[in-house]
This record gives C-alpha cells, sequence and structure tokens, in this order.
C-alpha cells in the first residue's frame, strides 16, 4: 500500500469485519488461517504476521452497526452512510437476524463509541447455564450460541423429556440479560436430559435461594 500513497507502511491500520463475536486474530484454533505477511525488512521468504499482526484489528458487523445507528441518532454523521442499507442486503447471506434489538439498540445509544467498541464480547460459539430473570425467573437455562444464532433449553421441567428450543433471541440480545452463567466443565450433549436437569436443579438450589 505504501508505494501506491506514498505513506510508510507503519501508517496504514487494516481493519477485518466479520459475523464473529470475538476476534478471529486471537483465536488459537484460527492459527492455520491467518493472512500471511511478506516484507523486505524482514526477509522475503518469512511470514512477518507475528511482527505486523498489530496493524490489523477486527470489529464485528453487529457492533458496527450500533455505533452507526448511534452517530445518526445523535445526527454525528455529515451525510447519509450506506452502511445500513448494504448491511440489510446482505444479512441472509450472513445468516443473521433482520436488525439489532429496539431494546439492545436503546441500551447503546447512550454510549460513547469508545465504550461500544470496547463492550466484552463472548466467544463465537460455546454452551453455558444463565440466570436472567427477564428470560425465566424461575430456572437457570441452557444457553447455547454460534455467532449471533443461539438455543435456550429448560432442563428444569423434566429429568427424561428433552426441552424446547426457544431460538428467537440473538446471541448479543441474550448476553445483554444475563444476571449469573455458569460454564459446566466435562458437558454433555443435549440429549442427555439427565446431566442436564441435574446441573440446573443444583445451580437453582445454589442461586435462587
Amino acid at each position: 500500500m505504501s508505494k501506491f500513497y506514498g505513506l510508510p507502511r507503519e501508517n496504514y491500520f487494516c481493519i477485518a469485519m466479520t459475523t464473529d463475536c470475538s476476534n478471529p486474530f486471537s483465536q488459537t484454533q484460527n492459527k492455520p488461517f491467518l493472512p500471511e505477511l511478506y516484507h523486505e525488512n524482514y526477509g522475503l521468504e518469512k511470514n512477518c504476521w507475528s511482527e505486523l499482526s498489530s496493524q490489523f484489528g477486527w470489529i464485528n458487523y453487529s457492533r458496527m452497526e450500533s455505533i452507526v445507528q448511534s452517530m445518526v441518532e445523535q445526527k454525528g454523521l455529515s451525510k447519509k452512510s450506506l452502511f445500513i442499507d448494504s448491511l440489510e442486503l446482505n444479512r441472509t447471506n450472513m445468516r443473521a437476524a433482520s436488525s439489532i434489538s429496539d431494546k439492545l439498540r436503546h441500551s447503546l445509544a447512550g454510549l460513547t463509541h469508545s465504550e461500544i467498541s470496547n463492550a466484552p464480547y463472548r466467544p463465537s460459539a460455546g454452551v453455558s447455564l444463565i440466570y436472567s430473570p427477564e428470560l425465566n425467573e424461575h430456572t437457570f437455562l441452557h444457553f447455547s450460541w454460534r455467532g449471533e444464532n443461539s438455543a435456550l433449553r429448560d432442563y428444569s421441567i423434566s429429568n427424561t423429556i428433552q426441552p424446547f428450543e426457544d431460538r428467537r433471541y440473538r446471541a448479543s440480545d441474550i448476553s445483554k440479560r444475563i444476571k449469573f452463567e455458569k460454564k459446566i466443565p466435562n458437558r454433555k450433549p443435549i440429549w442427555d436430559v439427565k446431566f442436564w436437569h441435574e446441573k440446573v436443579i443444583a445451580l437453582n438450589k445454589e442461586k435462587l435461594k
């Protein structure tokens, strides 16, 4: 890029925008897929990603949507942004929900752009037991997610019958509502109803007295 635009290489910072919920550059499982970078200062046969990676950043589409929407609502843009319109055209391809929830947008509206950018994000996929009075005030729920796709299951009802999967919410919406969260080591698959029922009942007795 410096050869095209005339500025030293150190003046450039590259941003990758993806649908991941955490920085893909920092995830060890992505190491085989990281960019290969070569520069004459490091020898043209050496991949110098580790030396130059500090010039590569990442942002999530949903987080960028929140920032742009916040700027629109606060009239912080001199011209109409095309980001939201182009995002809507591509949501289906990205397997994302149609728009950020009204509640989440409202909660972000009063934050600075720095606060939004530094908001905590969970891994791109996982499983945990959560308690959210807004979602169910009576019990911990089984929460699984991959990207923004999520499922909630109530294992407190039965130790033999597979619970209904509630897939109405985006993972980021659920994350904002969590009061308690517990990761389960050596967890069993979702069809092991007895295992999850026992874990949920134990947590309910411990946390929801």
